[in-house]
């Protein structure tokens, strides 16, 4: 059995998410010409690989405490 630390980090991305996937939208309904505008797209995409990376090292840091060798006396250190 694996004990995992609980973390507020993807209880707090998670609405984050959804809250600026629904603004983007909100913003491209009522502005459909900022669809071809690169800097919008950049914005958007800049955001949204600012998430991924966030959760993509939580599942890294999850991922190095599920194999960290049981026997040993040295822990990982992990930073939050």
């Amino acid at each position: 059995m694996v004990r995992i630390p609980c973390s507020a980090t993807p209880m707090r991305l998670m609405p984050s998410v959804v809250m600026t996937k629904f603004a983007f939208g909100v913003e491209t309904g009522l502005q459909p010409a900022l669809v071809l505008d690169p800097s919008f797209g950049l914005t958007v995409a800049s955001l949204y690989g600012g998430f991924m990376g966030v959760f993509c090292g939580h599942a890294a840091r999850i991922l190095r405490l599920a194999l960290w060798p049981r026997g040993t006396s040295q822990q990982p250190v992990l930073t939050a």
